[in-house]
């Protein structure tokens, strides 16, 4: 298959300096649309409703994702100090991305990011939403967290060594 552009916006998606891989966007736009044509049959079955639903939550999943990577990134270069970027790296796990509550605890998964970075303030809830306050206006979701965390780490990966 072959998609045409116009030139104006490959002149501007080849000036972007981010990494993106334009054809997973694509993708998703496609699934968006087939979704309304798929919504507008008279008769909706259950299949298609979760496949909708389905593709719905991969898009906002893939969009905070790609939204906290680039915060945490910047919180990286910014703000962190290279103990807790330190933690952090220590505490990745390769083979369960982060994973940092399994589900398994009470706390959520941007609570455990900052027990991890600020071991001292463990179980300190009011300490992690002061965190997440001075950065989101809400306690983020699991793809936003490790988005973030896997933005902290692509550039303490950076400059680690240069220390």
């Amino acid at each position: 298959m072959n998609i045409s552009i116009p030139a104006d916006l490959k002149q501007r998606m080849d000036a972007a300096t981010e990494p993106t891989n334009w054809s997973a966007i694509a993708c998703d736009a496609f699934r968006v649309h087939l979704h309304k044509l798929a919504a507008k049959k008279p008769k909706v079955n259950m299949e298609t409703t979760i496949e909708r639903l389905k593709a719905s939550k991969e898009t906002s999943d893939n969009a905070a994702l790609s939204e906290g990577e680039k915060d945490g990134r910047d919180w990286a270069a910014r703000y962190a100090e290279a103990i807790q970027l330190q933690r952090l790296e220590e505490a990745s796990d390769p083979i369960h991305s982060w994973g940092f509550g399994r589900g398994d605890s009470a706390y959520s998964d941007a609570e455990h990011f900052y027990f991890i970075i600020e071991p001292d303030d463990d179980g300190d809830r009011s300490a992690a939403q002061d965190f997440w306050d001075s950065r989101l206006d809400e306690m983020p979701d699991t793809a936003y967290v490790e988005g973030f965390a896997t933005g902290a780490m692509g550039l303490w990966a950076e400059v680690k060594g240069k220390l």
